[in-house]
């Protein structure tokens, strides 16, 4: 399963990725924009 999010602030991010790991889902936290 492939899962994607977006937040608009830090701490948003990091409460989501903290449940979806409790839960048992490998997350990948990415910060900045992407390079072109």
């Amino acid at each position: 399963m492939l899962l994607g999010c977006t937040a608009d602030d830090f701490t948003g991010t990091r409460d989501l990725g903290n449940t979806l790991t409790c839960a048992g889902i490998r997350t990948t936290l990415m910060t900045g924009m992407p390079g072109n």
